[in-house]
C-alpha cells in the first residue's frame, strides 16, 4: 500500500505528535516528482562518479539518509569499499527536506521530558513511524523512476547504519551481507 499509516491503534503517540507525522509525510510527498527525477538521471548513469572513476568499477551503490534532517546522498562504491563518488539526491534541500526553512516542525519537542521514559517512547515511536513512510518513500520514488531496469546492486540506509534496504528486492539485509554478494 502507497504511504501506509505506520500508526498502530495501540499507539502511545499523543495526537499532537500523530498530527505532526502526518503533517510531515504530506511535505515529503510534494517532493516526490523532484526525488523520482534524480533517480531516472542516476538510472541514467550520473552517479556522481569522481574524475578518476570509471562506471564498471563500481560494485555497488548506497543511498544514505542523514538522520538530522532526512538529506539524501548518493555513494558509488566499489567492492574494496572505496567510495567513488557523491551525489546529492535532494539538490534544493541541501541539509534534508526537514531542514528546509519552508518546513515547520508540527511538534513541540520542548514539551516533553527527556528524563520520562514514557516521553522518550512517544519520541522514539514518531521517529521510527516518519523513517518508515520516508524508506517506502524512496523506495516509491524508484520505482517510479524505472529502477526496476537498473542492474546495479543499490541500497539505502541510515548514516551510520547497519542495515540497508535493497532497492531491487525489497528487503531488509546486513551491511555484511551486501559486500559478500
Amino acid at each position: 500500500m502507497l504511504f501506509a499509516t505506520y500508526i498502530e491503534a495501540n499507539s502511545k503517540m499523543k495526537e499532537n505528535a500523530i498530527i505532526s507525522l502526518n503533517e510531515t509525510k504530506d511535505y515529503i510527498k510534494c517532493i516526490t516528482a523532484e526525488l523520482t527525477q534524480n533517480f531516472k538521471e542516476v538510472i541514467n548513469g550520473d552517479w556522481g562518479l569522481n574524475q578518476s572513476s570509471d562506471m564498471k568499477n563500481v560494485f555497488l551503490i548506497d543511498i544514505e539518509v542523514f538522520a538530522d534532517g532526512y538529506g539524501l546522498a548518493l555513494y558509488p562504491s566499489n567492492n574494496e569499499v572505496t567510495q567513488l563518488g557523491y551525489k546529492k539526491l535532494l539538490k534544493k534541500y541541501s541539509d534534508g527536506p526537514l531542514r528546509d526553512d519552508n518546513y515547520k516542525w508540527g511538534l513541540d519537542f520542548n514539551s516533553y521530558d527527556f528524563d520520562n521514559e514514557l516521553d522518550l517512547k512517544e519520541i522514539d515511536e514518531y521517529y521510527n513511524s516518519l523513517t518508515k513512510f520516508y524508506f517506502e518513500w524512496i523506495s516509491y520514488c524508484w520505482d517510479q523512476a524505472g529502477g526496476i531496469f537498473f542492474l546495479k546492486p543499490i541500497y539505502v540506509m541510515m548514516h551510520d547504519g547497519t542495515q540497508s534496504f535493497d532497492l531491487r528486492k525489497k528487503e531488509w539485509i546486513t551491511d555484511m551481507t551486501k559486500w559478500q554478494q
